[in-house]
């Protein structure tokens, strides 16, 4: 049995329209504390007896998590903040922020790395786990931290004006996109 310690989507912040674990553990938003740390979910009961669809850890297991939600195909991202973050490019698929369900986070950390969105990490180590927007309903997770088999497939590249010099992109008939794909990926709602 997994149990959960906070549902992604019950972290919204009235005041800031803002859904992101992170933030509450960053910035300290107080006055969650109390009712997050008390929260003990059983995920089968939650869900109604279904096992997640998907479920995936950072590399020290400090940070895990589960979706009962389908995943969107994943998007390759080669702009600067992905590289500077995985190193080379971002492989990312995507969630509803309500079915997203972290069986631990005490090792989550969090990096607001623009006006709009915050990168989720692992404090231990340093693993990306996910980016949101803020305000959104929708959690790109790093498709690298997923149990495998995911049987997830790539669906596109975004941001390949800024692909490193190091990096080719590969010859693979996806479609490419300079910027963001506004949602012209099939799945994508990240727009």
């Amino acid at each position: 049995m997994i149990v959960a310690t906070v549902s992604f989507a019950d972290l919204l912040f009235p005041s800031t329209n803002f859904i992101c674990l992170s933030c509450w553990k960053l910035w300290g938003y107080y006055g969650m504390e109390q009712a997050v740390t008390n929260w003990e979910i059983d995920i089968t009961d939650q869900r109604h007896g279904q096992s997640p669809s998907a479920a995936g850890q950072c590399l020290c297991g400090s940070v895990r998590s589960a979706s009962w939600d389908g995943l969107r195909a994943v998007v390759n991202c080669y702009c600067g903040q992905c590289r500077r973050v995985h190193g080379s490019k971002g492989t990312y698929t995507q969630v509803a922020s309500d079915a997203l369900v972290f069986e631990t986070e005490e090792g989550l950390a969090g990096y607001r790395s623009s006006g709009k969105a915050e990168r989720g990490l692992c404090r231990t180590f340093g693993s990306s786990l996910f980016w949101c927007r803020h305000g959104g309903d929708r959690v790109s997770i790093t498709a690298g931290n997923l149990e495998q088999p995911s049987g997830l497939k790539a669906s596109g590249h975004i941001y390949t004006c800024d692909l490193a010099d190091f990096l080719d992109l590969p010859d693979d008939g996806l479609p490419r996109f300079e910027t963001t794909s506004a949602g012209k990926l099939d799945g994508d709602r990240s727009s």
